[in-house]
């Protein structure tokens, strides 16, 4: 059985001088962290993904740099090819690009995408970003986007090329399976916040989708983010997070069918360990707690935690 991959994100919203993006993935390397991951926000005062995680790809050697994730249909492909392959050559050959959507509304509206219309550009976005981080002389002509003899430079640093992970947003159900076709057709890794019983179902899906599309599901990389918080008890770490996501305008109602790694060493072990049950690979963890005790809380979980999973 392959080794069970572990990540942190950086926290959202935190002013720089708060928590240095770069020093908590130069932090998260020194600690066993196999990857860092940045999500992306048009408003708000978060920092631009591929900034941060060029930045942090300076002052790492080995850790995975993932944007988790990236608005597609924000985003034309062919600069994001260019992008992406730039970033994946600075970090030498690190860089995931995890792709979605969007889920809020208001950054589609101010990137002048129309909710109609996010679909298709997502889709046709993947179609023509595969090709060109894969293939060089690359013709191309749809509905939203047309090249012709288009070769994106620098090429890829692995011989596998640059791995373009789907996204999912879980709000209590199943997602449509417009989501989890486009993870079959298109993924090379899968990312979904959900309870244990709706990702083995989507997980399920997306194998059967993948075989459809003439792929291999156990080349797909199963990856699940979590809310996490370290305490004396349970419900002491819930008052926390509960505290924490009220602060973002977020509340929560069941405590039980999130995705969370919440308490003691133990409750966190037996929370993530539902998940590696059902074959997820990658799990990245969200640190709920204050800005200031971030990176102590990723510490301690990489202490306690880690160690007895893998």
């Amino acid at each position: 059985m392959a080794r069970i991959q572990f990540g942190i994100t950086n926290p959202r919203g935190t002013p720089g001088e708060v928590v240095s993006p770069a020093t908590l993935a130069e932090k998260a390397e020194t600690w066993g962290y196999d990857s860092f991951w940045v999500p992306d926000l048009l408003n708000g005062s978060d920092l631009d993904p591929i900034v941060i995680l060029s930045g942090a790809a300076t002052r790492t050697s080995h850790i995975r740099l993932g944007a988790g994730v990236l608005i597609l249909p924000a985003r034309p492909p062919i600069q994001l090819a260019k992008t992406a392959l730039s970033l994946d050559t600075i970090s030498n050959g690190r860089f995931i690009l995890g792709t979605g959507l969007g889920r809020y509304m208001k950054d589609l509206t101010d990137a002048q995408v129309g909710s109609g219309s996010r679909v298709s550009l997502t889709d046709e976005s993947l179609h023509i970003l595969r090709r060109l981080v894969h293939e060089t002389d690359v013709s191309h002509q749809g509905k939203h986007f047309n090249t012709e003899n288009l070769t994106i430079f620098p090429r890829p640093v692995r011989e596998n090329s640059l791995p373009i992970w789907t996204s999912a947003y879980w709000n209590g159900r199943l997602v449509p399976e417009g989501p989890l076709k486009r993870a079959g057709h298109f993924g090379d890794g899968f990312i979904y916040r959900a309870p244990p019983r709706l990702y083995k179902v989507a997980k399920e899906k997306i194998s059967d989708y993948a075989v459809a599309f003439g792929r291999d599901p156990d080349n797909i990389d199963w990856s699940c983010f979590m809310f996490a918080c370290f305490g004396p008890s349970k419900e002491e770490a819930w008052k926390t997070v509960k505290g924490v996501l009220q602060g973002f305008g977020r509340d929560l109602t069941d405590e039980s069918e999130g995705c969370y790694a919440i308490g003691t060493a133990d409750d966190c072990i037996e929370a993530i360990q539902r998940y590696i049950d059902i074959g997820v690979t990658h799990i990245v963890i969200s640190a709920k707690s204050l800005p200031e005790q971030v990176p102590e809380q990723y510490e301690a979980f990489a202490k306690e935690v880690l160690p007895r999973l893998r």
